[in-house]
């Protein structure tokens, strides 16, 4: 069956170009651009949105022989009748004889077909790209879909906790499908937004009741129950209900919503089991793909999921709910997000925007020690800051901070009465996920404060152009870290204009802050009074209003400072909770440098760092933290971690941070070896053994983070038989 329609937006659009010779394709509602090249000038034309298997917002025609896409991609082929005639990964290569095709190519970050009707040549991958050619045809034709989601319309809402439940029983209406290709991001609309109001309000046909689904949720009525189901409700399409106990009623069955972690976890360990489960089941569509953990759960778990396919909604959940959690528990990729959401009306805005995103979602606890991901000794520090037996932050060479601290000098005053940060610093609980936002007073340490409002900015429309970013320097004895304005750009293809500022004055400073930016990087000392100028200091508190989408300030406990960014209306920052010394700050300022320009997100950098480093663990994002300022290869922005087995072999494993533009669910194949079969985006993709010439074809791809016996450094400073023979003698 053909998908077809045309959803025209103005901000979609395809260009010629001369350098490279091609086209590029614009997704302005996004910032994208991605270049593909072709053999011969061309000129775009309008086309046919219906000449392609699935919708698309602007269909083109253009006269070539051959289109270049300048990464390793994969290419899948459909006939003119939607059904997949070759699955074509970037190590492998295929030749199809004369028919009418459409050719949907992957990780652009923007949804991106051919339509054509000839013969189809596509080699592997070489030189870091990919070539499909095409003969004895007409014009090649080019269709584009933006990936963007925002909400589509509104939902008011009481406090009242069934007008609560009412409104997320409207959430379900945003899929795009109840099938289990609903696990795919792009056939998950975005749930609509919820505000407060005197009285129940949603567009007609949008909530679901009992009546009008299969499956249901029931919980006691208060905020503490109801907010963590939001995006269990979302993901079935169910109506949530007052209940005596929290349970899930599906065709009649009941399944209590109990764990012995408590209730928060219950729900989260439904949502990760059916949709981990969901996507395995989704390799009998539209999408026959070799899928890493199929055949493990087929055999384990004795699954039809050739029968599963055809079943409805209600009838796969209660199958699912058969096989024990633990049987799907090691293939369940790591989950991008964890929400913490204090249970007040307050914070009802934040559900949908976290239930886009399939976010775990808590309510607090009071607890303030915990175990942190990078070990034992770096836990034993911060939680000896925390409960006051120590009266500075943890240091990052592992000495006693005092001895750290003299020997170092700080972004700040050394004055510890005014290590603001710290005495709101709050150690929450371990998620597990890449980001953890935290929707309750104080700051999270290696976790993000967000606000709705910049929930809401982070997914408006913003342009394409070159990446704008400045580098402002306002101390002499940090000049060290300006370098990262040679780091930015550091990407083939993607445009950047870097500007260095130098010993700002404050009307300077508060000029580059209202200047629409993608990202400022501020270097300097951070005070109660404000951001260092050389004229005094610039309390970002008294600025009107920021027009900056991105930040980081590296200097001492600038997280107040940060808030006030966002609050007066920047995206997110990354900021310090405590006084960091000069040389670990100027460290981690550019590796933060190198990741965003790699396309990692705001969340991602801080999950890497805090990973890496016990100096991460000062640091934390304010704002939303899935922005990222460039995109990913890709439908995950990958880090490699590398053991040297023998000499020739190495033990890698890829991970993967999805990109927002394709949340959990997308698929990922890393170009490693002779890799075939598909990974979830989000999590370890893949562990293999390779050889050295197979390691070095995965580091010259791109720069990328790896990280070998805990030491984060990068694919480029490894190219070569030196840089693999350091990590021999280190292993």
């Amino acid at each position: 069956m053909t998908l077809a329609g045309h959803h025209p937006f103005n901000q979609v659009r395809v260009e010629p170009t001369t350098d490279p010779q091609g086209v590029t394709v614009i997704d302005d509602i996004q910032g994208i651009r991605v270049s593909l090249g072709t053999t011969e000038p061309v000129i775009p034309l309008s086309g046919a949105p219906t000449a392609f298997c699935f919708p698309v917002d602007v269909a083109y025609d253009i006269d070539t022989e051959s289109v270049r896409i300048p990464m390793p991609v994969n290419v899948c082929v459909r006939d003119h009748v939607g059904s997949v005639v070759a699955d074509v990964p970037p190590n492998t290569s295929k030749t199809l004889g004369q028919g009418q095709y459409t050719v949907e190519i992957g990780g652009l970050g923007v949804k991106t077909y051919l339509a054509v009707q000839s013969e189809l040549r596509i080699p592997a991958a070489t030189d870091g790209g990919r070539t499909i050619s095409v003969e004895n045809t007409d014009p090649v034709g080019l269709g584009v879909r933006s990936l963007h989601n925002q909400p589509a319309t509104t939902v008011t809402t009481t406090d009242d906790p069934t007008d609560v439940m009412r409104a997320l029983s409207c959430f379900g209406a945003s899929l795009k499908t109840t099938s289990c290709e609903r696990s795919f991001p792009s056939m998950r609309g975005h749930p609509p937004q919820i505000k407060h109001g005197d009285c129940f309000d949603a567009p007609a046909t949008l909530e679901r009741t009992p009546a009008e689904t299969d499956i249901q949720i029931e919980v006691p009525s208060t905020f503490e129950y109801i907010y963590p189901v939001a995006s269990l409700a979302y993901y079935l399409n169910a109506a949530v209900v007052p209940g005596d106990s929290p349970r899930l009623l599906v065709d009649g069955t009941a399944h209590p919503i109990e764990h012995e972690d408590g209730y928060d976890a219950a729900v989260f360990r439904l949502l990760e089991h059916l949709f981990t489960l969901d996507c395995l089941t989704r390799t009998e569509g539209f999408y026959p793909v070799q899928l890493a953990g199929r055949e493990q759960i087929e055999e384990s778990a004795g699954l039809d999921f050739a029968a599963l396919y055809d079943q409805s909604l209600g009838e796969q959940v209660n199958t699912y709910l058969t096989v024990p959690f633990e049987t799907v528990a090691s293939i369940v990729p790591r989950w991008p997000l964890t929400t913490t959401i204090a249970p007040t009306a307050a914070h009802l805005g934040v559900l949908s925007y976290v239930a886009a995103d399939l976010s775990s979602i808590r309510t607090p606890e009071t607890e303030r020690s915990v175990t942190t991901r990078a070990g034992s000794q770096y836990a034993a520090s911060i939680n000896e800051f925390l409960r006051g037996t120590s009266t500075t932050a943890p240091s990052f060479r592992g000495q006693s901070s005092a001895t750290a601290d003299q020997q170092i000098q700080q972004r700040g005053p050394s004055d510890d009465s005014t290590d603001g940060g710290w005495t709101r610093a709050l150690n929450p609980p371990s998620t597990g996920s890449i980001t953890h936002l935290w929707f309750n007073d104080g700051y999270p340490i290696a976790g993000a404060k967000p606000t709705l409002d910049a929930c809401q900015r982070r997914l408006d429309a913003h342009s394409s152009g070159p990446i704008d970013v400045a580098v402002i320097s306002n101390a002499p004895e940090m000049h060290d870290e300006t370098d990262v304005a040679d780091l930015y750009g550091m990407r083939d293809l993607i445009a950047f204009d870097v500007t260095v500022y130098e010993e700002c004055s404050q009307t300077a400073l508060r000029e580059i802050l209202m200047t629409e930016y993608d990202l400022i990087h501020y270097i300097g000392h951070v005070t109660d009074e404000g951001l260092q100028c050389d004229d005094g200091w610039l309390d970002a508190a008294t600025l009107d209003h920021v027009e900056t989408r991105a930040f980081i300030l590296n200097g001492c406990r600038s997280v107040d400072q940060g808030m006030a960014l966002v609050e007066s209306g920047a995206i997110g920052g990354l900021c310090t909770l405590s006084g960091v010394a000069n040389t670990s700050a100027t460290d981690i300022g550019r590796t933060v440098a190198r990741l965003l320009n790699a396309g990692f997100s705001l969340g991602g950098s801080l999950d890497i760092i805090t990973d890496t480093s016990v100096t991460g663990y000062q640091y934390m994002v304010v704002g939303d933290p899935r922005l990222t300022i460039t995109t990913c290869k890709g439908t995950a922005a990958t880090l490699a971690e590398i053991h040297s087995i023998e000499k020739d072999q190495y033990k890698v494993s890829i991970h993967g941070f999805p990109a927002p533009s394709t949340s959990l669910g997308a698929l990922s194949m890393p170009y490693l070896g002779n890799e075939k079969e598909y990974s979830l985006n989000s999590g370890q993709l893949v562990t293999k053994t390779v050889t050295t010439a197979e390691l070095q074809a995965h580091l010259e791809l791109g720069r990328v983070p790896v990280r070998h016996e805990g030491t984060l450094t990068w694919s480029d400073m490894l190219t070569g038989e030196e840089g693999l023979s350091n990590i021999e003698s280190q292993g």
